[in-house]
């Protein structure tokens, strides 16, 4: 399940004006637009019901952080609170979807988003070191949603080849995806033999398939060598980075998955290309704006 957090945007520009007969909307302007958009909000995001396995997830994810009290009074607070998550984290991305289908004049400038020390060196990376965009993703290799949006990442990875650097950090939910700690140590194994790419593809291509033998398997598609797999996966070699990792998103607040941190700014779920590429843009902008840096005192002698 994926998270979100209320995110600024800016808003249209909206004048008065008189009611108007429009052929588009079937009626005149006011009641019978409305009707209209209230239909099609009626027919946008859905959210399934936050279950109790969602609920004793987080707060077994979480339970250093969450108030003492009253057991049941916590499941329903952190239910009501799961719940407006997903229904914002739905709701943003189809605005999103929305608005790359509706050109809208934006009359407001967007605020500097709050930005958070990741490290981007931190991780299994795709493009140039010097790329002026980092992406730090983390993510669940059992999480559907974090499957969907490899294809996008990939499409902004080769549209952006020069510019944009993706970075993949460990977040499995044990709570939710048991298996998931297990692929996400089989990764990093495959790594130790410069292969972690095309092993990472090739488990979210088959999840939710994770038993240890389905994770030798895949080694063996990707041309692993076998023995030093195994050794590696059986003595759970990378137990401890991926714990470090998932230490790291939680002091970064990161509660769902997937969440990325693009230049340090908060990214939630799977959101659509155009939402990722405007945000691209964006920090594209900021970095092609930055002054230069001051040239050494060595250099000016």
């Amino acid at each position: 399940m994926a998270m979100d957090v209320g995110r600024w945007r800016g808003r249209s520009r909206i004048r008065p004006r008189a009611r108007r007969f429009r052929p588009d909307l079937g009626a005149a302007e006011g009641r019978g637009g409305d009707d209209r958009r209230r239909s099609d909000l009626d027919d946008g995001p859905k959210t399934p019901p936050v279950t109790g396995e969602d609920v004793n997830a987080f707060i077994s994810q979480n339970r250093a952080r969450l108030p003492q009290g009253d057991e049941a009074d916590l499941k329903v607070k952190v239910a009501d609170y799961l719940n407006r998550l997903q229904v914002s984290q739905r709701t943003e991305a189809f605005v999103g979807s929305l608005r790359a289908q509706t050109p809208v004049q934006v009359f407001l400038k967007e605020p500097e988003p709050v930005r958070l020390s990741v490290d981007g060196k931190v991780g299994f990376s795709r493009g140039p070191a010097d790329a002026p965009v980092t992406i730090v993703e983390f993510s669940d290799f059992q999480c559907p949603y974090c499957r969907n949006v490899v294809k996008t990442l990939k499409e902004l990875t080769t549209k952006y080849s020069d510019r944009v650097r993706w970075v993949f950090r460990d977040y499995p939910i044990p709570g939710l995806h048991p298996d998931a700690p297990l692929v996400h140590e089989a990764a990093r194994c495959a790594g130790d033999q410069g292969k972690f790419w095309l092993y990472h593809d090739l488990a979210f291509e088959r999840a939710p398939a994770a038993t240890p033998a389905n994770l030798r398997e895949f080694a063996a598609e990707v041309g692993l060598e076998a023995a030093a797999f195994s050794q590696c996966l059986d003595s759970h070699k990378h137990r401890a980075a991926v714990a470090a990792d998932m230490e790291a998103g939680g002091k970064l607040g990161i509660t769902g998955t997937p969440t990325f941190f693009i230049n340090g700014a908060l990214f939630v779920g799977n959101q659509p290309p155009a939402e990722f590429q405007r945000v691209i843009e964006r920090e594209l902008g900021r970095t092609a704006a930055a002054p230069p840096p001051p040239t050494p005192p060595s250099v000016l002698r």
